[in-house]
């Protein structure tokens, strides 16, 4: 079974089709060290390159999913009809996006005249984006558009349109129009065209340039990426750790002061409403009072419960102002010499800058936006207190201990996480006290089974610690970024919440809580005031075309080691139908085993092998309607036995029992012996095997001094030829009939052959069946079925 990456997964060998699915969401780590979502129904594949198409219906420009403006219409799928200026064909993809994240445009033209291309956002602000216009050709070219958006919700419209009189073209040719987030990635240029449209994981870098004129280039340059892995197929997994285990980013709104001069008191266009102390000049709003209701109010209307982030400079001449609510009762922040920034929580639908006390301050370059889904620490006031809005988590132990969440972007990348998170936040936990501090979670194991606890985190300072309730941590002391955990931890008690902690003077950084009934720790589930749960990862190949119908069958498979911890057990391939027809291959860290169940009977076959984890290993399960089966891994033999010696002792010296098949060949002396014995002949032992067997045949050559003797099962098949002298062996299947044959290979042989044996190859383990116990009958760890290892990708001719 070898699978490449194409349109997810795509069989090059054998009869497909293959099939995929998972019924959500995979997280994982692309080869640039981003955390990437595999979607539901796609393959996910840890360390390679994501291209992520965002438009529906790409060749298709007829679809619905495409706005026709004008007089813009569309012949068949492919020709936009764009007969007068301003007409347009547009698609849409909606995000609340963080602040500077890019998006990248493209899309295969041809025709003649010019069109231009265009990237922006239609909703959600003020307009931006980017055009391009192109000269258009007989020949189709992939052409790119990319601009750089501000924060918050936003609509981006890919669009072709006729922008002014210079664009000429009243028909263009179009396909494979493209949509993707490009932010953060080390080439920017538009990524390959997903053969299915949507996504698509690569084990090479981006290829592709784009020239001024912005046509795309692919150099046919394919450069492989270094520690790319095969597809991640994991079991039925949640994680039952509930509380923030991956706080969305801070999204800000549109600025709600849009004109630029009412933002930087250019002039007093009578957009603020003020007392008496206030005034506008000399480019800023100056309250200079001794008063006691200096105020300057800010019109646009905001809405009590929701945040609000504020930014603005400031200079401090004498006394105190603040930022107040509408009514002025409540203070918000106190201003400060220099730039300010607050969030605050609103109290009513409006918001003031505020004479305390007798002040002389000047105010310039505001802005307000409001703040969604944020998730700050000390950002924010109520009225009464600054306020950290963490939830689904604990802290105790020292308590000078203090958890916050890193909020700003110089400190997520001291952290190493400004690509590894796309946007989420990161948890500080600081100890400077003189006991251990810990952080525990919320989300109860429930059961006693066993369970694995998971973090992405770094010791900044000192080392941290990891652990379910009442057991022994497990300490790290790691300095980048890197996967945490303590694997098959047996609970205590139902009530075992995942912890993690720091001695004293010692401080952590962390993302990403994960508390998982597994022995092993599986890929992340990002979690929000809930459990999270991921779908089996289930990968399909058809028997039939795959696996003959009778004789020998065989699976071929590679299969790296993600995870191995003592004691579990991993399903690497299974063909179960019913207690009669079941082939498996199953793993753990100590052995490989093959299985098969015969009349209701389980046998098995093992190699015994301890794996070094994300070392590709290949596995060669063969099997037979009995219950005779080899394994082989990386071309080494394993697990079968030898039957008694089925030749009489006449037979092993060939004194009798063996018949020539013409009379070069004859036994004499004790001997076989050929004289110038004809291709394909020689002599052969009748009715000593039986058909679907496999058996193990051997013979000593005295002398050869011309052509080669082989060993051979029945009428037709093959086997080894030797050529010199020696004793060998051959593992040989009896597929057509019950007779074995050492015959010549090639005319006008002459050799003399001795001690000849036969003895079946069968497998004896019987003694294993108990050590598998349920899992032979139900295919499961604690209830869940499983399939736990990867699918290599070995295609590199893209």
């Amino acid at each position: 079974m070898i699978l490449p990456l194409a349109t997810d997964i795509e069989m090059v060998r054998g009869v497909g089709p293959h099939t995929f699915t998972r019924a959500s969401s995979q997280y994982m780590n692309d080869f640039e060290g981003r955390l990437r979502k595999a979607l539901s129904g796609k393959a996910g594949f840890p360390g390679m390159r994501l291209v992520e198409n965002l438009l529906t219906a790409p060749n298709d420009f007829s679809n619905a999913a495409w706005v026709k403006t004008g007089s813009c219409t569309v012949s068949g799928t492919d020709t936009v009809n764009l007969p007068a200026v301003g007409d347009s064909i547009y698609q849409t993809h909606s995000k609340t996006i963080s602040e500077g994240e890019k998006y990248s445009g493209a899309v295969m033209l041809s025709g003649s005249g010019t069109v231009s291309i265009r990237i922006s956002r239609i909703t959600g602000g003020v307009y931006q984006g980017n055009d391009r216009r192109v000269a258009l050709s007989a020949t189709p070219k992939r052409y790119s558009v990319q601009h750089q958006f501000v924060a918050g919700p936003t609509v981006i419209a890919i669009t072709i349109m006729r922008v002014d009189a210079g664009d000429t073209a009243t028909q263009v040719t179009a396909s494979k129009a493209q949509l993707e987030n490009v932010t953060n990635q080390s080439n920017q240029n538009p990524s390959e065209f997903p053969l299915d449209g949507q996504s698509q994981w690569f084990d090479y870098l981006n290829p592709n340039t784009v020239d001024a004129n912005g046509v795309v280039t692919d150099s046919g340059v394919r450069t492989k990426i270094t520690g790319g892995k095969g597809g991640l197929l994991e079991p039925l997994s949640t994680n039952k750790f509930t509380g923030y285990g991956v706080p969305r980013a801070d999204a800000l709104g549109s600025e709600l002061i849009v004109n630029a001069a009412d933002r930087e008191f250019s002039s007093d266009t009578g957009f603020w409403s003020k007392t008496a102390g206030s005034t506008i000049s000399g480019g800023a709003l100056n309250i200079i009072s001794d008063g006691t209701l200096e105020v300057a109010h800010c019109p646009p209307a905001i809405t009590a419960g929701k945040f609000y982030t504020l930014t603005f400079t400031a200079t401090v001449n004498s006394g105190t102002a603040a930022v107040a609510d509408a009514l002025g009762s409540t203070f918000y922040y106190t201003i400060i010499n220099g730039s300010n920034s607050l969030t605050f929580l609103s109290k009513n639908n409006n918001w003031q800058f505020k004479r305390v006390t007798a002040c002389n301050v000047s105010i310039d370059n505001v802005s307000c936006k409001e703040a969604i889904d944020y998730v700050g620490t000390k950002a924010y006031h109520d009225g009464t207190a600054f306020q950290n809005p963490i939830t689904g988590m604990t802290l105790s132990g020292d308590v000078a201990a203090v958890l916050s969440i890193v909020t700003d972007q110089a400190a997520i990348e001291a952290a190493g996480l400004a690509k590894q998170t796309n946007g989420w936040k990161l948890y500080d936990l600081d100890n400077p006290g003189a006991a251990t501090a810990w952080v525990t979670g919320s989300g109860a194991v429930g059961n006693l089974n066993p369970h694995a606890l998971s973090v992405i985190g770094k010791v900044v300072s000192g080392s941290g610690l990891l652990t379910l309730s009442g057991l022994v941590p497990f300490g790290f002391t790691n300095t980048s970024l890197a996967v945490i955990k303590k694997e098959n931890a047996t609970p205590l008690t139902t009530g075992g919440l995942w912890s993690i902690g720091v001695s004293a003077g010692c401080k952590i950084r962390f993302l990403a809580p994960q508390l998982e009934e597994q022995p092993y720790a599986t890929s992340i589930m990002p979690t929000l005031g809930a459990a999270a749960t991921r779908a089996a990862t289930v990968s399909t190949v058809p028997r039939a075309g795959n696996l003959p119908a009778t004789g020998l069958r065989r699976i071929v498979l590679q299969w790296t080691s993600w995870g191995s911890v003592t004691g579990t057990t991993q399903c690497l391939w299974s063909s179960y139908v019913d207690a009669s027809n079941y082939v498996a291959l199953w793993a753990n860290n100590a052995i490989v085993y093959g299985e098969k169940r015969v009349a209701g009977v389980s046998e098995f076959v093992t190699f015994v092998l301890t794996p070094t984890l994300m070392q590709t290993y290949e596995i060669d399960f063969g099997f037979w309607p009995d219950n005779t089966m080899f394994l082989k891994v990386d071309g080494v033999s394993a697990g079968s036995g030898l039957g008694s010696e089925l030749m009489s002792s006449a037979q092993q010296q060939f004194d009798s029992g063996w018949i020539p098949n013409d009379a070069s060949a004859v036994m004499t002396g004790g001997k076989g012996v050929y004289t110038n014995a004809l291709a394909t002949k020689g002599l052969y032992l009748p009715a000593i095997s039986t058909i679907g067997r496999v058996y193990k045949l051997g013979i000593t050559i005295d002398s050869i001094t011309a052509g080669g003797i082989a060993l051979r099962p029945g009428v037709g098949e093959q086997g080894p030829t030797y050529t010199i002298p020696g004793t060998y062996s051959a593992v040989l299947f009896a597929l057509s009939d019950s007779n074995m044959r050492i015959y010549t290979e090639g005319a006008s042989t002459t050799a003399v052959i001795d001690n000849g044996s036969i003895r079946e190859v069968y497998n004896n383990s019987t003694t294993l069946a108990p050590v598998l116990g349920s899992l032979i009958t139900h295919g499961s760890i604690n209830g869940t079925k499983h399939c736990f290892g990867q699918l290599k990708n070995i295609n590199t001719d893209r």
